[in-house]
């Protein structure tokens, strides 16, 4: 099993188990099935990497290799701390 690390903490883990988000024109989505053919980013599904992601996107400290918007970024990651509850 490929082995990926998340872009906040850097923890290693199974690809399988990390959040796969992938820019595609311009909107930032989950790859939930871990198939579309694009450079990706990885977070752990956890609470605490998605609001650091989050606090680091509003304060401008968040940079990234591959060309994602991070305004939509911050937008998606919202949405996944939600689900993941307050």
């Amino acid at each position: 099993m490929p082995t990926r690390s998340c872009v906040v903490c850097r923890k290693r883990d199974n690809k399988c188990n990390l959040l796969r988000i992938v820019s595609d024109d311009d909107k930032v989505i989950i790859d939930k099935h871990q198939k579309i053919n694009k450079r990706a980013i990885y977070f752990c599904k956890d609470k605490y990497c998605i609001e650091k992601a989050v606090n680091m996107i509003k304060k401008g400290k968040f940079k990234l290799k591959i060309g994602i918007n991070l305004k939509s970024l911050e937008v998606l990651l919202n949405e996944v701390r939600n689900e993941l509850g307050e």
